[in-house]
């Protein structure tokens, strides 16, 4: 499977945000290689709805290849005004 993404400059990026997505095992090729683009040094700041889904998105991004200690996973009220 070939992957087209242009080079991305980490120094102008200030970490990658996913809001509403699976993180299915379908997808591990292609958020390695933006991991790997982004020269493997930024946060991943990944917006979860449900409190029992937080592991499971935490250990598909570990299996995408990305560091632990770059996973930032933040209820996703905090980026969605829902209460209002």
């Amino acid at each position: 499977m070939s992957i087209r993404l242009p080079k991305l400059d980490a120094n102008n990026i200030d970490g990658i945000y996913v809001i509403g997505h699976s993180l299915a095992g379908v997808d591990r090729t292609y958020f390695n290689r933006i991991d790997n683009l982004t020269m493997r040094s930024l946060t991943w700041k990944v917006y979860y709805y449900r409190p029992d889904e937080k592991e499971k998105l935490r250990i598909n991004l570990i299996d995408a290849g990305i560091d632990s200690d770059r996973i930032e996973l933040v209820p996703s009220s905090e980026f969605y005004d829902l209460k209002k």
